[in-house]
């Protein structure tokens, strides 16, 4: 009999996508199914204008980034949630 596990879910706030080794690490986990990453349009955005307003020389860099995330992890996007925040 083998077992196989069940990832758990992991919200990544913008706070932990914001320090670029914890990012890479937690999307490496992501893609070697260690869990199952979740994320909102409106995180990735605050992550996205946070880190511009602080290093705006990087903002091309960042954009591509943003870009980048949207592409390769699009399967981890939430979307029809907005009912459930108030509770």
């Amino acid at each position: 009999m083998s077992f196989v596990a069940n990832p758990f879910v992991v919200v990544l706030d913008a706070n932990v996508l914001f320090p670029f080794r914890v990012r890479d690490v937690l999307l490496t986990f992501t893609q070697e199914g260690l869990f199952r990453a979740r994320v909102t349009d409106e995180i990735l955005d605050e992550w996205t204008r946070n880190l511009i307003a602080l290093k705006p020389h990087l903002e091309e860099s960042v954009r591509q980034q943003e870009a980048t995330i949207r592409e390769t992890f699009e399967e981890c996007f939430v979307t029809g949630y907005q009912l459930l925040i108030a509770g």
